[in-house]
């Protein structure tokens, strides 16, 4: 059970997997980026200053396939910097959270005193579906599971050969650790599942009906937005992850503005803005490699702006 809380948090933590200076091809305005921009393909930019260190900005993606190895200009960035940064702190040797860790995932997760099970606010058809899907998830744990918990944590709709310990960010933070370097988080776990887990009840419970009856197509969607990622098309990467261009055609009208409107506003902007001040803080005084879903860094109110916007100058860093 800690094991499966561990990732809990770490799944919830990183949901989010996102100046025109090259001649890559335009998007269209979507809603992400609120503008038509081209971005050069990398996902590592340069923060410069007068007067304080070199830093970097990394957009990361969460979960991987055994063997994936960090891009070498991720890794000379990495060297070149005393601090990482990531969302949240991660454990990359799967070490044990703590009692009080355990504790506030529990009470954000479990509804144990509900009259009310998981079967019954799914309906039985669908609860069936759920549970031939998680196929190592207790039957009985999952009825007191809130529906949002469940939606964030398992419909993720990636094969098992995807796996968090090869995410990027928990690479970048094996690396940090075996060179003695410094690791710092932007939030904490209590922070991060109060965003994460403030979805109404009722779509939570749409969300998971439409993700069980349409988990071909999920996956398919996904792991496109995968395979761009790992071929630095950042273009290509931000439509697939356009909110407006996924699977809400499968939602009511009503749904389909609450989900851009959650995506957009509570897992990317208000977060940006929540970090901005511990980023500005941090890379005044120290070299530091800022490791944060890509979806983060891009767009109106993305990370590159902000942070040019107060007098930083944010540059490209191209792959080799």
């Amino acid at each position: 059970m800690k094991k499966t809380l561990y990732y809990f948090v770490i799944f919830l933590t990183l949901i989010a997997v996102y100046q025109p200076v090259s001649s890559a091809k335009p998007i269209e305005k979507n809603s992400l980026t609120s503008k038509v921009i081209s971005y050069p393909n990398t996902f590592l930019w340069k923060i410069e200053k007068h007067g304080i260190p070199t830093s970097y900005l990394v957009g990361t993606i969460h979960k991987n396939l055994e063997g994936y190895q960090l891009p070498l200009y991720f890794n000379d960035a990495l060297s070149k910097t005393n601090t990482l940064m990531t969302e949240i702190k991660l454990e990359p040797n799967g070490q044990k959270l703590n009692k009080q860790e355990l504790s506030i995932i529990a009470n954000y997760i479990y509804e144990p005193d509900s009259n009310i099970s998981l079967s019954a606010k799914l309906g039985t058809d669908y609860f069936t579906k759920l549970v031939q899907y998680l196929t190592k998830a207790d039957p009985k744990w999952l009825q007191h599971v809130k529906p949002s918990a469940i939606y964030m944590l398992y419909l993720s709709s990636l094969p098992p050969e995807y796996s968090f310990h090869n995410g990027t960010d928990n690479l970048l933070a094996q690396k940090a650790l075996k060179m003695k370097k410094k690791y710092l988080s932007l939030e904490t776990i209590e922070d991060a599942f109060k965003i994460d887990l403030a979805i109404p009840e009722d779509k939570a419970i749409a969300a998971i009906k439409v993700f069980l009856d349409h988990q071909e197509d999920n996956q398919k969607q996904i792991i496109e937005a995968y395979n761009y990622y790992h071929q630095n098309q950042v273009n290509e990467l931000l439509a697939k992850l356009d909110v407006a261009k996924q699977n809400l055609q499968y939602y009511s009208e009503s749904d389909r503005i609450f989900w851009r409107h959650w995506y957009k506003n509570q897992i990317l902007l208000e977060r940006n803005k929540r970090w901005l001040p511990l980023i500005k803080q941090q890379i005044d005084q120290d070299s530091t490699l800022i490791a944060v879903g890509a979806a983060h860094l891009f767009g109106e109110g993305g990370l590159i702006e902000q942070l040019q916007e107060s007098g930083y100058k944010v540059t490209p860093v191209m792959p080799y």
